[in-house]
């Protein structure tokens, strides 16, 4: 068993021109990644895909969820699921859109 080469996934961050800002004292940043899911295969698949919320061990860090394109999400985890037919050379594009803010003047690695 390999990776099937007429299965093909992409996940791409799409760039806002709303970025980051500043809110009194503290800064939030916006992400935003689409998920491309393409079936050349001459037959329908039935699909799982499976990604994550961010998740804060701190206080001072908070991941707002804005959309996960009805993806099923695990509160505790922050793990996403969807699940759905993709039909002979069709495209699907699922988003993941999320807000983490933390206090002005820190350092965060978020991706």
């Amino acid at each position: 068993m390999g990776k099937d080469e007429n299965i093909i996934v992409l996940r791409e961050a799409v760039v806002s021109k709303e970025g980051s800002r500043i809110l009194s004292s503290k800064k939030e940043e916006k992400f935003h990644y689409e998920i491309k899911v393409r079936n050349n295969k001459a037959a329908a698949l039935n699909l799982e895909i499976m990604d994550q919320f961010p998740i804060s061990g701190n206080d001072e860090i908070t991941v707002e969820r804005v959309e996960s394109s009805e993806g099923v999400v695990d509160d505790k985890s922050g793990k996403i699921v969807w699940k759905f037919k993709l039909e002979p050379k069709e495209e699907k594009k699922l988003d993941l859109k999320y807000n983490v803010r933390y206090p002005k003047g820190r350092t965060v690695n978020i991706r």
